[in-house]
């Protein structure tokens, strides 16, 4: 027999445990078929602040458990959601509708339910819960919890069955609500701070002066004659090109897994930790690693534009193994997390040698030191603005 108050009890303290929504799904979803309801999907869904995808939708189905789908932008453009059983009932202020996918009149009415009714299923039970006032229920398409819940018994959901679901749609839209706003926490200091320092913030180093200091490779690419480029084209031409730029360089530092700091104007600043390392060498060949995967994907990019009749872009990239302030910097009001120091400023001191000499890639000399093993072309010992000494610069040997 179903506990209602203990299914309602073991979902909110899931919600407070912070488990993982996915989970928690997992454990209503069967608590409630241990009680003797014959569920067999469910099936949640909200908005969420991302910038790749609009939407994150969890379903769950006794045979494979809870997965998540993220819906992305180019999936409200399909009509998917012009068809679907939730439009049509926050056009008509319906916050809940029951469709008998058996001998129903309206059996047929959209075309889910016949993907359902393709998976076995007999009844189909269908809620809109508004996160806040429901006055405005065009609003709900992106502040609510769309979800359906099916039953494969002949007969359907049994009129408590019904109730039982019914009462549940607050806990969990409040729960899902509370995951969903510490999801997007994460994900805008991720997207707009980097990986590393966005979980230093959400873990309180949130302090003005709040730093330490680091060991590290510091990364400094930048985008050349990005000023006749930005006076010829449209702004958004333009924008649109600094991204592929993006694309090329920050990407490549990402997927070796480096931090992204700061773009500054058309330039990236990055950094490789040692501390995610084993040692300093490893840190300095995945930065070299990162630089050469940058520059092929430069190569294709401008196959692309060359193809299209466009000029070719060209950025040059600076590296230097050191030791940086890592950290707050700014006024209360507005803060920001990088790196300062003599360490950091070399490293765009650096890549600006490799401009006047020709060379797309130039690391320090002791960048270099740490990969004894490597082949240089030395490019001399030069003097850098705001850095107390000159430095061995050297350019790596294809």
């Amino acid at each position: 027999m179903l506990d209602l108050d203990a299914v309602e009890r073991r979902l909110i303290e899931r919600a407070q445990a912070r488990t993982d929504f996915d989970a928690q799904i997992a454990g209503l979803c069967q608590d409630l078929r241990a009680g003797g309801m014959a569920l067999a999907r469910g099936y949640m869904a909200t908005r969420i602040l991302h910038p790749s995808y609009r939407a994150v939708a969890y379903v769950w189905r006794p045979e494979e458990g809870a997965s998540v789908d993220r819906l992305g932008y180019d999936s409200a453009d399909s009509g998917a959601w012009e068809r679907s059983p939730f439009k049509w009932m926050i056009d008509r202020r319906l916050g809940e509708r029951r469709f008998d996918l058996v001998d129903g009149p309206d059996r047929d009415a959209f075309p889910v339910l016949a993907d359902m009714r393709a998976l076995g299923l007999t009844d189909y039970l269908a809620f809109v819960v508004p996160y806040g006032a429901t006055e405005n229920w065009e609003s709900l398409r992106g502040n609510g919890m769309t979800s359906t819940w099916g039953c494969d018994r002949p007969g359907g959901f049994a009129a408590a069955e019904i109730a039982a679901l019914r009462r549940l749609q607050a806990p969990l839209a409040l729960a899902l609500r509370a995951g969903v706003q510490e999801m997007i926490a994460r994900n805008v200091v991720s997207t707009y701070l980097g990986r590393d320092a966005g979980q230093r913030v959400l873990s309180g180093a949130i302090r003005r002066g709040h730093a330490e200091r680091i060991d590290a490779v510091i990364w400094y690419s930048d985008l050349r004659r990005s000023t006749p480029l930005a006076e010829s084209m449209a702004p958004e031409d333009f924008l649109a090109l600094l991204n592929d730029s993006f694309d090329c360089a920050a990407g490549a530092v990402l997927d070796q897994g480096g931090e992204v700091l700061r773009f500054i104007g058309d330039a990236v600043l990055a950094i490789f930790p040692l501390r995610d390392c084993n040692s300093s060498a490893e840190a300095c060949e995945r930065a070299l690693a990162a630089a050469a995967e940058a520059r092929s994907r430069l190569a294709a990019l401008n196959a692309q534009r060359t193809a299209a009749g466009l000029a070719p872009l060209d950025f040059g990239i600076g590296l230097h193994l050191g030791q940086v302030l890592f950290g707050n910097i700014g006024v209360a009001e507005r803060l920001e997390f990088t790196v300062v120091g003599p360490a950091a400023n070399a490293g765009a001191r650096i890549e600006a040698l490799g401009k006047a000499m020709g060379a797309p890639v130039v690391v320090s000399g002791d960048f270099a030191a740490a990969l004894p093993g490597r082949d240089w072309r030395d490019l001399g010992r030069h003097g850098l603005r705001g850095v107390g000494t000159a430095m061995q610069i050297l350019a790596p040997v294809a």
